[in-house]
């Protein structure tokens, strides 16, 4: 890996990592080689703003079915090109936005598009703590899926995968509730388009909604 902050604002950053499988992986179950390219170019201007631009390449050998219903390795490229942008208007108030693309190639191609919109504002209505994300989404298949980390409750993580089409939000709130009691309340939902269920088996829910809810209390002892 190799960074350069060739400014104050302006900062390059790159990393190529190349690796062997030699047992079954996700992809494949034969023995198999990956690569791994990142290009990120950072700019922003300290409690101002922030923005990047990621490229990432990715060479994976991936199963396929030829000839005779053989399954044979094949390798697969995959491209993921993403915009990320924050405007800090205030310590404690900012807006971010990501835009995403996701790409493979390998004789036939597909792939996809993610846009998020997201508020913070922490301190507001007596010391309450609040964020909100609108997530748009277009993903062809789920080789093709795009991660987005999200902010969640203490102990709690949240990086969901976007496949499919349609969107996603999600509303935290956290208050003191008394000097040794704060409260956590967290809301999340999927909405798919063109679809009558979501998940399979036993998770499967009838409809095109995934709705959540998470409430959490932490109590400081002494």
């Amino acid at each position: 890996g190799l960074e350069v902050q060739v400014s104050p604002r302006l900062r390059l950053s790159t990393y190529l990592d190349q690796y062997q499988y030699l047992a079954p992986s996700f992809y494949t179950q034969f023995p198999a080689e990956q690569k791994d390219l990142l290009f990120q170019i950072n700019y922003g201007k300290k409690r101002k703003y922030s923005a990047y631009t990621r490229i990432r390449y990715q060479l994976i050998q991936k199963d396929e079915l030829g000839e005779n219903r053989l399954i044979k390795s094949m390798p697969a490229n995959k491209i993921n090109l993403r915009f990320h942008a924050e405007v800090i208007l205030s310590p404690n108030f900012a807006i971010k936005a990501r835009m995403e693309s996701s790409g493979r190639y390998n004789g036939s191609s597909s792939g996809g598009w993610l846009f998020f919109q997201e508020v913070v504002k922490k301190d507001c209505w007596n010391k309450v703590d609040f964020s909100a994300r609108f997530t748009w989404f277009d993903v062809a298949a789920y080789d093709d899926r795009i991660y987005a980390f999200e902010s969640d409750m203490p102990g709690s993580f949240s990086i969901p995968a976007y496949s499919g089409k349609g969107y996603r939000y999600y509303l935290m709130i956290s208050c003191p509730i008394s000097k040794q009691l704060k409260g956590w309340i967290r809301y999340n939902n999927w909405i798919y388009k063109n679809v009558e269920t979501v998940g399979s088996g036993n998770e499967t829910i009838q409809g095109n909604t995934k709705p959540q809810l998470a409430i959490q209390l932490s109590l400081i002892l002494g």
